[in-house]
């Protein structure tokens, strides 16, 4: 059976206006107001900044932001306005703020805006994370290429200084060869022109 137009209206889900703080608590820090489970990961702004999705997902720090999804960022802002409402240590005035301000998060509105730029920063941060991890990479591979081309050099500086050595040391023995071979060429042509040769040979 079809529902009536009544029966619609009723499921549609509850639209809460947005609050306006009095005066009186828009200076109330509440880091100094002794409340329990107030999260201060992710609900670390001033009283003037409880209804807007952008300033709540700018003060979240960027590890934090890695840590947890955006759904789970939101419960924990929105326990923490349960807590103050709840808690005896805060003005009657800051109590309902915070009881207003917690069913106005509940909006489907200011739900998918927040969800949308936590993303966006989630993002944002996981690509300045990869980056900087490539960075780190790439700094690390040009030192390890700088060692192995270092140790490369050395090793053929090595290999051409022995070559030369060997290169110098057949030289000397080729000519040592050839020198000794000289001399006993001509010890062996003195010996057989006799003294009377020598004598004509060297005149």
């Amino acid at each position: 059976m079809p529902k009536s137009k009544s029966q619609k209206e009723n499921i549609r889900p509850i639209s809460y206006n947005k609050p306006i703080p009095g005066k009186r608590i828009l200076k109330v820090n509440i880091d100094q107001e002794n409340v329990n489970g107030v999260s201060k990961k992710y609900f670390n702004v001033p009283v003037s900044s409880w209804t807007s999705p952008s300033k709540l997902v700018d003060s979240i720090q960027a590890e934090s932001i890695l840590e947890t999804g955006p759904e789970q960022a939101l419960s924990h802002i929105r326990d923490s306005l349960k807590n103050i409402e709840e808690s005896n240590n805060v003005p009657n005035q800051l109590s309902k703020y915070a009881a207003n301000c917690y069913k106005y998060s509940l909006n489907s509105k200011f739900s998918e805006e927040f969800k949308k730029l936590y993303a966006a920063k989630r993002g944002r941060v996981q690509d300045g994370v990869l980056k900087e991890k490539s960075r780190i990479l790439s700094f690390k591979a040009m030192d390890s290429a700088s060692d192995i081309t270092e140790k490369a050099l050395g090793i053929l500086k090595e290999s051409t200084l022995r070559e030369m050595d060997n290169e110098f040391h057949n030289e000397n023995s080729a000519s040592q060869s050839q020198s000794t071979n000289k001399e006993a060429t001509e010890t062996n042509d003195t010996e057989l022109m006799g003294p009377t040769r020598l004598i004509n040979h060297i005149s």
